[in-house]
């Protein structure tokens, strides 16, 4: 599973625009790097909403985390 930052990395690089494994960083970005930053933020947002039937996505859930 990719973090957000592997997810933005991604898109940038694959978008053709943007070289290197840009962004270092999910924060701070300007240009073109906050736009897609931006993107993948609001993408992440529709897929999670995309299903009103995943009620687990719904509730309030409160545990420790383990890392």
């Amino acid at each position: 599973m990719s973090t957000f930052l592997q997810l933005c990395q991604n898109v940038a690089r694959e978008s053709g625009t943007i070289t290197g494994t840009q962004p270092a960083a999910v924060t701070g970005q300007t240009g073109r790097l906050a736009k897609v930053i931006n993107m993948v933020a609001q993408a992440w947002i529709d897929i999670q909403n995309v299903h009103d039937n995943w009620l687990w996505m719904r509730t309030e859930f409160d545990d420790t985390a383990i890392t």
